[in-house]
């Protein structure tokens, strides 16, 4: 009977510690739990002092956001940084104070639409709303018999750069009164006898025009220049591409300064240029 007394009591002892041991133990992991919760969200927002840049990038056709965009904001001051929208069609950058107002350049690409690149000024009171255009492939019914068979021309990986593009030396932003600029980019599905079409314009005014029945390979590498012995005037510059009467390639690149001088290529009948 002594030992049963010695027991009961040492447990009336041992079991309000053992409860208050567990208790601090449960109220530990809660901590723990809230704390990494709070870690996790600290990285999709803006530190102490930071601005929030926010970008919306949505279907030009239907409006509806677009998933897994890839958005690419390069600033002279900075490194390039990458950020892919949400599900809401939404990529948030965050970006020091001293950075507002400068001048930037995107890069916008996504899964089944055309890439745009653009330059923007950096403002953090309004958000940036991108429309992308859906790639098509051509009609059937609109194209010859001997090339029917032809599905989804693509073009991808386009770049400009100062010198041979080499995947490491691409820009969108070139100094004033530059004479020539080099571009390249990879195609699939380029069907043999296709129409195609490749221009180059100024804000809105056309420059240059190549067409041709295409007569290279199905798919391959092609380098271009843009090049003008008096200087490339200053301003905003957009290639397209069209295969068939559908465009496979609307990008931009600047030109910048104010050097004005223009004198149009006009039409060229052929499919490729002269890299020199």
């Amino acid at each position: 009977m002594t030992t049963n007394k010695k027991t009961s009591s040492n447990l009336q002892i041992i079991l309000p510690v053992i409860t208050a041991i567990v208790v601090a133990y449960i109220g530990y992991l809660g901590i723990k739990y809230q704390a990494d919760t709070a870690a996790k969200e600290s990285t999709s927002e803006a530190s102490a002092g930071e601005a929030t840049i926010k970008f919306v990038v949505l279907d030009k056709a239907t409006g509806d956001n677009i998933t897994g965009a890839t958005i690419t904001l390069q600033i002279d001051v900075m490194p390039s940084e990458t950020n892919v929208t949400d599900t809401d069609g939404v990529a948030r950058f965050f970006l020091k104070p001293e950075f507002i107002g400068l001048h930037g350049f995107l890069r916008i690409e996504a899964d089944g639409y055309i890439s745009q690149k653009r330059d923007i000024d950096i403002d953090e009171k309004k958000p940036y709303v991108i429309y992308l255009e859906a790639e098509t492939s051509a009609t059937v019914s609109e194209i010859p018999t001997e090339i029917s068979s032809a599905v989804n021309p693509k073009i991808y990986d386009f770049q400009t750069c100062t010198s041979l593009c080499t995947g490491q030396n691409n820009s969108m932003s070139f100094s004033e009164g530059i004479k020539k600029i080099y571009a390249q980019f990879n195609y699939e599905n380029f069907p043999s006898g296709a129409k195609y079409v490749r221009t180059w314009s100024l804000n809105g005014m056309e420059w240059i025009r190549y067409s041709c029945n295409w007569d290279g390979p199905k798919t391959g590498t092609e380098v271009l220049t843009l090049k003008e012995p008096q200087g490339l005037r200053s301003g905003t510059w957009e290639i397209t591409i069209m295969v068939n009467n559908e465009v496979v390639l609307r990008d931009q690149i600047t030109v910048n300064g104010n050097w004005n001088y223009w004198d149009p290529a006009g039409t060229i009948n052929a499919c490729h240029g002269t890299v020199d």
